[in-house]
Order: C-alpha cells, then sequence, then structure tokens
C-alpha cells in the first residue's frame, strides 16, 4: 500500500521531470463505414499509437526520467501496464477485447515509478489520450418479403432472345 507521502513524491516528480504524449490511435479492424469511423464488428482488436517520446528518458542509466505506457478498455476503470507493447515510439497493443456497444480505450504515461493500475489516474504525465471504439454485433436483417427478393418476372413473347448479364 502506497502512503500519502509517497503519491506527493511521485506526483511532484511527474510535474517536475517528465513530459510526454500519446497520439494516432487505432484499431486493426475498422470495419465501419469509413475506415476511420472507430465502428466495427469485430471484438478481438490490435489498438496502436505513437508516443511523443520513446518510454526510456534517454539518460543512461538514470530511470528518473523513464515512462510506463497504461491501456484502459473500460475508460480508466482498471489500468494495464502495456509498457511491453511499446517498440521506440510505436505502440501495438494486442490481444485487446472489446464488448459490444461503446468502448472507451484511454491510454496514459506515468513515472516508471508507478507499479499498479489504481495509482494511474493520480500520477498521469501530461494528458489521458481517449478513443471511442463502437462494436456493432448487431447482424444486418433483410426483407424477406416478396418485394425484398431478388427475383424478377420477365415476359418474354415467342421466339424473343434474352440475354442475362451477372
Amino acid at each position: 500500500m502506497q502512503t500519502l507521502a509517497t503519491t506527493a513524491a511521485i506526483s511532484t516528480k511527474l510535474s517536475t521531470n517528465l513530459s510526454g504524449s500519446v497520439s494516432k490511435v487505432d484499431i486493426s479492424t475498422d470495419s465501419g463505414a469509413l475506415a476511420t469511423d472507430f465502428i466495427t464488428n469485430a471484438t478481438a482488436q490490435t489498438v496502436t499509437a505513437t508516443l511523443s517520446a520513446a518510454l526510456d528518458g534517454g539518460t543512461a542509466g538514470d530511470a528518473s526520467d523513464d515512462l510506463k505506457l497504461w491501456g484502459s478498455i473500460d475508460g480508466g476503470t482498471t489500468w494495464t501496464d502495456i509498457s511491453a507493447k511499446v517498440t521506440g515510439t510505436a505502440v501495438s497493443w494486442d490481444g485487446v477485447t472489446l464488448e459490444a456497444g461503446a468502448n472507451k480505450i484511454k491510454l496514459a504515461l506515468t513515472s516508471a515509478e508507478v507499479t499498479e493500475g489504481d495509482e494511474v489516474a493520480a500520477n498521469v504525465v501530461g494528458k489521458v489520450t481517449t478513443q471511442t471504439v463502437t462494436v456493432d454485433a448487431t447482424a444486418p436483417t433483410f426483407d424477406t418479403t416478396e418485394e425484398g427478393t431478388n427475383e424478377a418476372a420477365v415476359d418474354v413473347a415467342e421466339n424473343t432472345q434474352v440475354g442475362i448479364h451477372l
């Protein structure tokens, strides 16, 4: 359990030493009307994004400027450390399973000292990046009445040739 003094120390350190941001959030299967509308029929996704800088702060031997990347698929209620899903500045969070309906994917950077998901909200570096993804799991319906069939009646006089091209 973290004490209030430890939380305050982490928060102070974050505000003075660290910076970073997450951008270009995308999903692997966007099957909506537009390839960028974040509407899909696939619950299994890989979430990709770009970081403004690598998680390693760049100071050799000094972990005080290192960051962690956390991800949430439930609007920030629960957080998972997805730092291992980062290569350089590229994020590729595979194995994400979304629910039918609206899903709020959140990505947040924290100090490397943050070790528990319940510490994320109080220790975010910069802003939390949010992307809503809608999983439309409703199968389309078709009108099966006679007006909605694909059958066509053609009256053809005797000795008339009809060509049908498909």
